[in-house]
This record gives structure tokens, C-alpha cells and sequence, in this order.
């Protein structure tokens, strides 16, 4: 990147404050688009004004929210007259400065914009600290490269939380399908408390201990035993937040406040009506007074099913909310909740709904993962860039009809595409989970925020840019993971992938460009010869074993190659290592046998000559090497002749006499 010099947004650009319009509910052709602050995150609805003056945005201008709670807030690429709220920030000479590669730089200025906002209630941009901000001055087209790389990122940062947002509404779907009033045996199911559903047993229902039982100076960052409160439940599933425990001394005073796997914990006091289900592992753990705890009578409800329509009935819902109404300060108590009804279908019922949430929330944690990496390789890209410090050599220049970013209507658009949805039958209900075809997530790969991108070039190029760049190592790794997943295999991409082979100085990274390498398929004599360094030399076991793996994987069959991987099958101090060189030779000899099957079948009724074989097989091995002095040696030929003498006995091939000739042949035997 060219960086030049350090310059402020007060000498780019004017700053231009909206006014108040009046809004038609009918517009005409005369009527001008009016841009509200929800405007600027989204076009979700159209606002128009017939007022002739205004302040006027255009797409290349870039906008603030000025006023109020959403301060800060950064839109460009819109047209029409803007409100009192919104300030304009238009550029002063506009063939220099690119305006998505401004709202970029402002975006990641929002803290420092709130922290130097005025008002004591309601916050106002300082105008002098958003004037004084200073950014470096980049060549425009470099501007355009930034702005094009980070709209990417956000485009997938946004396609990620629809993804989260659709497995939400899809749990809604299938909650209401299996058990809301329609269903026909709705009316057959009996209406219970949820004290009904609890075991029986005292304290089966209960919340933490109050006032001096418990004091929040006892808390402690390391302890014995965990104490769990609202932010373990706030997202509707089990999470562990803020961790906090008591020695076990405390614990021995409040042991009937444990709590126990399979549990439903609600939350009670501040964000009321949230709920999730202990899991398996839980340690030793007791509940604060702000959650509700609840032991089921497993032969009757389960604990998802309980946990989801707290959540998420609205039939429950109603009921918190009626009980609820007048108070001061919303809380719920053990009295509204033991009293709260719900039908009870039966309980295999009950575990298939169990089945389909474990598997859509298996999901949406490797989203909510995913999300968090995107999130931080953006924090990273985004840092680097307004640095000067991003390597762009790999970022093509957009094209002029791209206009400016617009990542919302561009993960619309990507979500558009990928509404192609797969029904899997759960019983007799009707119920579907949904999945996509063209974006299905690899359990436990670090590169699935990546995973089946389009493998358009500017994708390519970004993944390339991210795998040298980035600082963290599991993005760097996950966009590695990508480029393999597409089998990328031009010449500049192939050469990326050797250097980080050859120098990232995080194992987990080489290793993932060794196997990207494999997956391309090309086994060129340079290739060959990094992974046979690699499996010689480099210092960590798995980086060794990925790059033997990938060796027998091509099917190198050279006699060094073989040499080699009995050198580290005998000696290598890693078990690991030593069983895939073991792997690897096996599978030379099965590919060599392979070809010789090949070769058989297609003799038709010529005799078969060892040498003639072996020497196609070397031209193979030329042509795949590029080595004009690849050879086979004496095991191979062993392999061959075990081969043949093995068909002869089991009759696939058969030894004639050539009376032309005055030889034996061997043959093939037809049917």
C-alpha cells in the first residue's frame, strides 16, 4: 500500500446537518426519498417527502447519525434529502477520496465518536473531534481495494448473523408445527403447572440464596465450586460468562442450592423469562438468587422441550407478561413460575422436538463461532488497513460498475441464492430441518467461516491476502482451509501455499498449507520436493505427518520418495509420523498395482510384457514430475512380479506358448 502522509476529516470534507421534513404516506414522482437513521444500516423502508429544499445526499457522500442513542452510526451509497439527525460529510475534492473507504474508517471510530460525543442525555457528535480525526492518505485506487476487502468481510459478517437468525425462526417453525393449537391431538394433551412436570423431591423447584446467605464480596475468578447467574441463561443456552465461584466450605453451607445436569434455569430479576438446560459436564455448581432452578420428572417432560417453551410459547409468554403487568421492577418469582400452565404432549413427542433443537443449536454454535472469528478478522483487516500496513499486492482493483459497498444488499442477495432447502422428515409431523446445499458446516474445521465460498478470483485474492497478513493464526489457518476446500491450484496460489509451508511460524498454519497443496492435485517436482523436506525436516509431528500424508496421497512412486519414507517409517521419533510413512508406502504399492490393472484390461489379446509396463509407468512418472530421470527400482518390479504370479494362480491371467517367437506368454483370460 502506498501510505503518504497523516491528514484530518475537517481538510476533506464539509459537514452539512439535515432538517426536519414532513413525510407523504403517497409519494409522486416529485417526491424525494427522505433518510432516517435506521436508513443507514438498511433499506427496509422507504420514507418520502414532497419538501423542495433540504439537505441532499448523494452516493458519494458519506452520513452520520449527529443526534440521539444511535450517535456514530456511518451510511453512504444513498440518495435524498436527509434528516435533522444526519449530517453530511461530503468531500471537498471528490476524484481523490473513495466514500466507502471514509465510512469504513469512521465505523471503526464509533467508540472514540461516543466517548468525545456532548450532551449529559442525549448524546451529539463533537464536530471538532470528528474534524480532528486523522487518517492516512491513500492512493484512491488503494482506497477502493480497502473498502472492496472489508465489504466482503461484512458482507459475510451479516450473511453469518441472517444464518443464525433463519436456524432461530426455523426452531419457532417447528415448536409451533409439533405443538401449537392447530396440532391434532392439541386438544387430547392435558393441561399442567410446571410445578406438575418437577420431581419429586423437596427443592425441586427453587432459586439461590438471598441477602447475607450469599454475598457478592465471597465471589472469587478460581474456586472449587461454580456459581451460575442471569448470564449463563441470557442467550436462551447454556453459556458460560462471567465465572465466578465459592470455596467449597461456602458450598457446604449452600449445598441445596446445587445444581445438577438436565436442570432448566430461568432467570427471574433483571432480563426475566430467559432459560437453558445444564449441560452433561457441568462441574459443581450452585445458582445465584436471579435464577429460577427446576429438576424435571424426566418420565413426563424433558428438559429442552420445558427450557424452549418458557422461551419461546407464546402461551407462557402471555402469562409472565399478564402477572408481570403494573409492577415497578419486572421479576418473576417460584410462585408465578410453579403456577405457570402449558400442555404436556406426550414425552417421545417431547424428544424428537429434543433431537431437532440439539442439532440446529449444534449448528448455530459453529455460526456463533464463525461469527466471532469474521468478526475479529475484520478487526484485524481493519486495523491494518488504516495503518497503511495492509499487504493489497493480492486485492484486485473493483470494478467501476461496483460502485460503493453495500454489504446488506449484497448478503440479501447471497441469501436469495442460497433459499434452496433440503426437508428431513422427523415422524409424523411434518417437521423440517432445514439445511442448505450450498453452505453445509464441517464440525470442528477451523475454516469454516469460509467454508464453500463462490471461488470468484476477488474471494481467492482475499483469502490469499488474509492467510499472509493476518496476525491471528486460526484465521490465517481458516483461510488456508478455504483455498484447499475451492482447489485453488494457479501458479501464484500454489506458490503462496509452499511459503507458508515453508515459513509461518505456527504449525497449525503449515500444516494447513501442506494439505491445501494435496488437494490440488499437482504433484510438480518442486511440490514434491517441499513435502519431502517437510516430512524430513520440519520440527512439529502433525506439519510431518500432513506432509507424508499428502505424499502418498499424489501417488509418488520414485525411488528417493520411497527411500525416504522408509528413512522416517524406521526412525522418526514421532509414532504418528512413523505409521503414515507406513500408509504412504503401502498406498505407492497399491497405486502401482493399480495402474497394472488398468494396463491389463486394456491389452485386449496382446501378451502382457513386464517391461512394457514399467516403462508406460515411468513415462507417467515424467509426466507428472517433470523429471526425466525418474526411475522404478528393484521393489517395484517385486511388486510386479508378486502381482502377476498371484493372477496366474487365481486364473485372470494365463501363460501360452508363441511358436512364432519360441516363448512363453502371458495373457489375459476372457470369458
Amino acid at each position: 500500500m502506498n501510505s503518504k502522509k497523516e491528514i484530518t476529516i475537517g481538510s476533506i470534507v464539509t459537514i452539512s446537518k439535515g432538517r426536519k421534513h414532513s413525510i407523504v404516506d403517497k409519494p409522486s414522482e416529485q417526491s424525494r426519498r427522505l433518510l432516517a437513521i435506521d436508513d443507514l444500516r438498511n433499506d427496509n423502508q422507504f420514507r418520502f417527502t414532497n419538501d423542495k429544499k433540504g439537505t441532499e445526499a448523494r452516493p458519494d457522500d458519506v452520513l452520520i447519525a449527529w443526534d440521539g442513542a444511535n450517535a456514530g452510526t456511518i451510511g453512504y451509497g444513498k440518495s435524498g434529502f436527509i434528516g435533522s439527525t444526519i449530517a453530511r460529510l461530503r468531500f471537498k475534492e471528490r476524484d481523490h477520496y473513495f466514500a466507502p473507504y471514509l465510512g469504513a474508517f469512521l465505523r471503526s471510530k464509533f467508540d472514540y465518536l461516543r466517548q468525545t460525543a456532548t450532551g449529559a442525555t442525549i448524546p451529539h457528535i463533537n464536530r471538532k473531534a470528528l474534524e480532528g480525526i486523522s487518517l492516512p492518505e491513500i492512493d484512491y485506487d488503494d482506497q477502493k481495494r480497502i473498502a472492496h476487502l472489508l465489504g466482503k468481510v461484512e458482507g459475510l459478517i451479516t450473511r453469518r448473523k441472517q444464518h443464525l437468525q433463519l436456524l432461530a425462526d426455523l426452531l419457532k417453525s417447528v415448536f409451533q408445527e409439533m405443538f401449537g393449537p392447530h396440532t391434532s391431538d392439541f386438544a387430547n394433551w392435558p393441561m399442567v403447572e410446571i410445578k406438575d412436570l418437577a420431581a419429586k423431591q423437596k427443592g425441586s423447584i427453587r432459586t439461590g440464596p438471598f441477602g447475607s446467605n450469599l454475598l457478592h464480596g465471597e465471589f472469587s475468578s478460581e474456586g472449587d465450586v461454580a456459581v451460575l447467574g442471569i448470564d449463563n441463561a441470557v442467550q436462551n443456552c447454556f453459556a458460560w460468562g462471567e465465572r465466578r465461584f465459592i470455596s467449597f466450605d461456602k458450598y457446604r453451607e449452600l449445598e441445596c442450592y446445587r445444581i445438577y445436569s438436565g436442570d432448566v434455569i430461568i432467570t427471574i430479576m433483571g432480563t426475566i423469562g430467559r432459560s437453558a438446560v445444564i449441560p452433561e459436564d457441568i462441574p459443581l455448581a450452585i445458582n445465584t438468587k436471579h435464577l429460577a432452578a427446576i429438576t424435571l420428572n424426566r418420565e413426563i417432560a424433558n428438559p429442552i422441550f420445558l427450557s424452549y417453551s418458557i422461551h419461546s410459547s407464546p402461551f407462557i409468554l402471555n402469562q409472565f407478561k399478564s402477572k408481570n403487568r403494573g409492577a415497578i421492577m419486572s421479576g418473576l418469582n417460584l410462585g408465578i413460575i410453579k403456577e405457570t400452565k402449558l400442555k404436556r404432549p406426550p414425552i417421545n413427542l417431547q424428544n424428537q422436538f429434543a433431537a431437532i433443537v440439539e442439532k440446529v443449536e449444534s449448528i448455530k454454535s459453529q455460526f456463533r463461532q464463525n461469527l466471532a472469528d469474521l468478526e475479529a478478522l475484520y478487526g484485524a483487516l481493519t486495523q491494518k488497513a488504516f495503518k497503511g500496513e495492509l499487504n493489497l499486492s493480492q486485492v484486485t482493483l473493483p470494478k467501476e460498475k461496483t460502485g460503493f459497498i453495500d454489504s446488506e444488499q449484497q448478503a440479501e442477495e447471497n441469501m436469495q441464492q442460497e433459499k434452496s432447502f433440503k426437508p428431513i422428515m422427523q415422524g409424523d409431523h411434518g417437521v423440517y430441518l432445514m439445511l442448505t446445499d450450498t453452505y453445509k458446516i464441517n464440525s470442528g474445521s477451523v475454516g469454516a467461516p469460509f467454508q464453500r465460498q463462490n471461488s470468484d478470483p476477488e474471494t481467492v485474492e482475499m483469502l490469499k491476502m488474509v492467510a499472509m497478513n493476518d496476525d491471528n493464526s486460526n484465521v490465517r489457518q481458516a483461510a488456508i482451509q478455504a483455498l484447499g476446500q475451492m482447489s485453488i491450484a494457479d501458479p501464484e496460489t500454489m506458490e503462496m501455499l509452499k511459503m507458508v509451508a515453508m515459513n509461518d511460524d505456527n504449525s497449525n498454519v503449515r500444516q494447513a498449507a501442506i494439505q491445501a497443496l494435496g488437494q490440488t492435485g499437482i504433484a510438480d517436482a518442486e511440490t514434491v520436493h517441499l513435502l519431502k523436506m517437510t516430512a524430513m525436516n520440519d520440527e512439529n509431528g502433525n506439519v510431518r505427518q500432513a506432509a507424508i500424508q499428502t505424499l502418498g496421497q499424489t501417488g509418488v512412486t520414485d525411488p528417493e520418495t520411497v527411500e525416504m519414507l522408509k528413512i522416517v517409517a524406521m526412525n522418526d521419533g514421532n509414532n504418528k509420523v512413523r505409521q503414515a510413512a507406513i500408509q504412504a508406502l503401502k498406498v505407492n504399492k497399491d497405486l502401482l498395482i493399480q495402474r497394472l490393472k488398468v494396463w491389463v484390461e486394456n491389452l485386449g489379446d496382446k501378451p502382457l510384457l513386464a517391461q512394457e509396463f514399467m516403462n508406460a509407468a515411468r513415462q507417467r512418472l515424467i509426466e507428472l514430475y517433470k523429471d526425466d530421470g525418474a526411475e522404478f527400482g528393484a521393489e517395484e518390479y517385486d511388486e510386479l512380479k508378486t502381482w502377476i504370479f498371484k493372477a496366474l494362480d487365481d486364473g485372470r491371467l494365463i501363460q501360452t506358448f508363441d511358436d512364432a517367437n519360441n516363448i512363453l506368454q502371458i495373457k489375459v483370460l476372457h470369458d
